[in-house]
């Protein structure tokens, strides 16, 4: 014999929408009221949280709009500790440290020759 099926739920609660549709004026307290009125179980840090993500959200999709639809500047990593810095585009630009000494080097060394050919010629 079969077990007796489980009652379908009608329809899913989508807790984070719940919290949306509420204005943001409406304390977290209320919210969770209202919440577990309509048979949500909801804490104060949860609203929170929904809210912060909603901010986020709604922040990243100004950006994009002010840029034209453009991608979104993504931010560095988060790097962990111990872990070295990236290298700067200047650097890398200029060859690193190895082009910079060899900078130096050059300008040494023509200045060296310079002050020898103005004596003999000078």
């Amino acid at each position: 014999m079969k077990p007796p099926k489980k009652p379908v739920a009608t329809e899913k609660i989508n807790k984070s929408a719940f919290v949306r549709s509420l204005p943001s004026s409406m304390s977290a307290g209320d919210v969770v009221k209202a919440a577990k009125a309509k048979g949500i179980k909801l804490s104060d840090k949860f609203v929170h949280t929904i809210r912060y993500n909603a901010k986020k959200s709604a922040e990243k999709k100004n950006a994009k709009r002010a840029l034209g639809g453009g991608e979104i500047p993504v931010p560095l990593a988060k790097r962990g500790p111990g872990r070295p810095r990236k290298a700067s585009a200047s650097a890398a630009d200029v060859g690193g440290l190895v082009g910079i000494i060899e900078a130096m080097a050059t300008e040494m060394v023509n200045a060296a020759l310079n002050e020898k050919l103005s004596k003999l010629f000078g």
